[in-house]
Protein backbone atom coordinates (compact mmCIF):
# COMPACT_ATOMS: atom_id res chain seq x y z
CA UNK A 1 0.00 0.00 0.00
CA UNK A 2 2.87 2.35 0.85
CA UNK A 3 4.53 1.69 -2.53
CA UNK A 4 1.30 2.50 -4.38
CA UNK A 5 0.87 5.68 -2.35
CA UNK A 6 4.44 6.75 -3.15
CA UNK A 7 3.93 6.05 -6.88
CA UNK A 8 0.64 7.94 -6.95
CA UNK A 9 2.30 10.91 -5.28
CA UNK A 10 5.11 10.99 -7.84
CA UNK A 11 4.50 12.94 -11.10
CA UNK A 12 5.23 9.77 -13.13
CA UNK A 13 3.04 7.43 -11.12
CA UNK A 14 0.22 7.29 -13.63
CA UNK A 15 2.66 6.20 -16.34
CA UNK A 16 4.50 3.60 -14.33
CA UNK A 17 1.69 1.57 -12.74
CA UNK A 18 -1.33 0.26 -14.54
CA UNK A 19 -4.06 -0.49 -12.10
CA UNK A 20 -6.61 -3.10 -13.06
CA UNK A 21 -9.53 -1.14 -11.60
CA UNK A 22 -8.71 2.00 -13.58
CA UNK A 23 -8.28 -0.01 -16.78
CA UNK A 24 -11.65 -1.70 -16.26
CA UNK A 25 -13.27 1.67 -15.53
CA UNK A 26 -11.80 3.09 -18.74
CA UNK A 27 -13.13 0.06 -20.64
CA UNK A 28 -16.60 0.64 -19.27
CA UNK A 29 -16.71 4.15 -20.71
CA UNK A 30 -14.83 3.23 -23.91
CA UNK A 31 -17.08 3.86 -26.95
CA UNK A 32 -16.01 0.53 -28.47
CA UNK A 33 -17.43 -1.35 -25.53
CA UNK A 34 -20.55 0.81 -25.40
CA UNK A 35 -21.37 0.40 -29.08
CA UNK A 36 -20.30 -3.22 -29.26
CA UNK A 37 -20.33 -5.40 -32.31
CA UNK A 38 -23.44 -7.43 -31.57
CA UNK A 39 -25.63 -5.37 -33.89
CA UNK A 40 -23.16 -5.81 -36.72
CA UNK A 41 -22.88 -9.55 -36.07
CA UNK A 42 -26.65 -10.04 -35.93
CA UNK A 43 -27.16 -8.01 -39.11
CA UNK A 44 -24.51 -9.97 -41.01
CA UNK A 45 -25.92 -13.27 -39.72
CA UNK A 46 -29.44 -12.36 -40.88
CA UNK A 47 -28.15 -11.26 -44.28
CA UNK A 48 -26.13 -14.45 -44.75
CA UNK A 49 -29.05 -16.57 -43.59
CA UNK A 50 -31.46 -14.89 -46.02
CA UNK A 51 -28.98 -15.14 -48.89
CA UNK A 52 -28.14 -18.77 -48.09
CA UNK A 53 -31.70 -19.98 -47.67
CA UNK A 54 -32.87 -17.89 -50.62
CA UNK A 55 -30.08 -19.20 -52.82
CA UNK A 56 -30.80 -22.81 -51.97
CA UNK A 57 -34.55 -22.30 -52.36
CA UNK A 58 -33.94 -20.69 -55.76
CA UNK A 59 -31.69 -23.55 -56.81
CA UNK A 60 -34.30 -26.09 -55.71
CA UNK A 61 -37.08 -24.19 -57.52
CA UNK A 62 -35.15 -24.07 -60.79
CA UNK A 63 -34.11 -27.72 -60.46
CA UNK A 64 -37.74 -28.73 -59.84
CA UNK A 65 -38.65 -27.92 -63.46
CA UNK A 66 -36.24 -30.53 -64.78
CA UNK A 67 -36.86 -33.13 -62.08
CA UNK A 68 -40.07 -34.78 -63.41
CA UNK A 69 -38.58 -35.46 -66.85
CA UNK A 70 -35.31 -36.71 -65.36
CA UNK A 71 -37.19 -39.01 -62.99
CA UNK A 72 -39.33 -40.36 -65.81
CA UNK A 73 -36.20 -41.16 -67.79
CA UNK A 74 -34.57 -42.75 -64.72
CA UNK A 75 -37.63 -44.93 -64.19
CA UNK A 76 -37.77 -45.87 -67.87
CA UNK A 77 -34.18 -47.10 -67.85
CA UNK A 78 -34.65 -48.97 -64.56
CA UNK A 79 -32.88 -46.82 -61.99
CA UNK A 80 -33.85 -47.84 -58.44
CA UNK A 81 -35.00 -45.56 -55.61
CA UNK A 82 -31.70 -46.09 -53.79
CA UNK A 83 -29.73 -44.98 -56.82
CA UNK A 84 -31.90 -41.87 -57.15
CA UNK A 85 -31.39 -41.15 -53.45
CA UNK A 86 -27.62 -41.52 -53.83
CA UNK A 87 -27.62 -39.19 -56.83
CA UNK A 88 -29.70 -36.60 -54.96
CA UNK A 89 -27.42 -36.83 -51.90
CA UNK A 90 -24.45 -36.19 -54.18
CA UNK A 91 -25.99 -33.26 -56.04
CA UNK A 92 -27.65 -31.50 -53.11
CA UNK A 93 -24.79 -32.39 -50.76
CA UNK A 94 -22.28 -30.66 -53.01
CA UNK A 95 -24.49 -27.56 -53.26
CA UNK A 96 -25.07 -27.40 -49.48
CA UNK A 97 -21.45 -28.11 -48.60
CA UNK A 98 -20.21 -25.43 -50.97
CA UNK A 99 -22.74 -23.03 -49.48
CA UNK A 100 -21.63 -23.73 -45.90
CA UNK A 101 -17.93 -23.46 -46.77
CA UNK A 102 -18.54 -20.25 -48.71
CA UNK A 103 -20.47 -18.90 -45.72
CA UNK A 104 -17.53 -19.70 -43.43
CA UNK A 105 -15.14 -17.89 -45.77
CA UNK A 106 -17.46 -14.88 -45.95
CA UNK A 107 -17.69 -14.93 -42.15
CA UNK A 108 -13.90 -14.92 -41.83
CA UNK A 109 -13.68 -11.97 -44.22
CA UNK A 110 -16.40 -10.14 -42.31
CA UNK A 111 -14.56 -10.77 -39.06
CA UNK A 112 -11.40 -9.23 -40.51
CA UNK A 113 -13.35 -6.15 -41.61
CA UNK A 114 -15.07 -5.80 -38.24
CA UNK A 115 -11.83 -6.13 -36.30
CA UNK A 116 -10.23 -3.40 -38.39
CA UNK A 117 -13.27 -1.20 -37.75
CA UNK A 118 -13.45 -1.94 -34.03
CA UNK A 119 -9.68 -1.86 -33.49
CA UNK A 120 -9.58 1.92 -33.13
CA UNK A 121 -11.77 4.53 -31.51
CA UNK A 122 -13.46 7.51 -33.10
CA UNK A 123 -10.29 9.54 -32.37
CA UNK A 124 -8.07 7.09 -34.30
CA UNK A 125 -6.56 5.68 -31.13
CA UNK A 126 -5.89 1.96 -30.88
CA UNK A 127 -8.27 0.03 -28.71
CA UNK A 128 -7.18 -0.30 -25.11
CA UNK A 129 -6.92 -4.07 -25.38
CA UNK A 130 -5.87 -5.38 -28.80
CA UNK A 131 -8.59 -7.22 -30.67
CA UNK A 132 -7.87 -10.64 -32.08
CA UNK A 133 -10.02 -12.84 -34.25
CA UNK A 134 -11.43 -15.96 -32.66
CA UNK A 135 -13.88 -18.29 -34.36
CA UNK A 136 -16.38 -20.33 -32.40
CA UNK A 137 -16.63 -23.44 -34.57
CA UNK A 138 -19.62 -24.73 -32.63
CA UNK A 139 -21.76 -22.33 -34.68
CA UNK A 140 -20.29 -23.81 -37.83
CA UNK A 141 -21.22 -27.28 -36.57
CA UNK A 142 -24.80 -26.11 -35.94
CA UNK A 143 -25.08 -24.73 -39.48
CA UNK A 144 -23.57 -27.90 -40.92
CA UNK A 145 -26.01 -29.99 -38.87
CA UNK A 146 -28.92 -27.89 -40.13
CA UNK A 147 -27.68 -28.37 -43.70
CA UNK A 148 -27.55 -32.14 -43.18
CA UNK A 149 -31.12 -32.16 -41.83
CA UNK A 150 -32.20 -30.09 -44.83
CA UNK A 151 -30.40 -32.53 -47.13
CA UNK A 152 -32.24 -35.47 -45.53
CA UNK A 153 -35.60 -33.74 -45.97
CA UNK A 154 -34.90 -32.88 -49.62
CA UNK A 155 -33.66 -36.38 -50.48
CA UNK A 156 -36.59 -38.05 -48.70
CA UNK A 157 -39.13 -35.89 -50.50
CA UNK A 158 -37.32 -36.47 -53.79
CA UNK A 159 -37.38 -40.25 -53.41
CA UNK A 160 -41.05 -40.15 -52.40
CA UNK A 161 -41.92 -38.12 -55.50
CA UNK A 162 -39.83 -40.50 -57.62
CA UNK A 163 -41.78 -43.48 -56.30
CA UNK A 164 -45.16 -41.79 -56.98
CA UNK A 165 -44.22 -40.70 -60.50
CA UNK A 166 -46.04 -42.23 -63.43
CA UNK A 167 -43.92 -42.19 -66.57
CA UNK A 168 -46.77 -41.82 -69.04
CA UNK A 169 -48.12 -38.65 -67.40
CA UNK A 170 -44.74 -36.93 -67.45
CA UNK A 171 -44.00 -37.93 -71.03
CA UNK A 172 -47.45 -36.81 -72.12
CA UNK A 173 -46.91 -33.36 -70.56
CA UNK A 174 -43.51 -33.11 -72.18
CA UNK A 175 -41.70 -32.81 -68.86
CA UNK A 176 -43.38 -29.59 -67.78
Amino acid sequence: AQALADLRASPYGAYVVIERDSVLEALRIDPLVGAGSRGIVVTMFVILLVVGVGGYAGYTYVAAFQTPMEFAIYKAVGVSSRQVAALQVLVHGIVLLLGVVLGALIGAAAQAVMLRFLGSSDRARDALLPLEGATDWSGFAVVLGFALVLLAVVVTSTVMSFNRLSIWQVMRKGGA
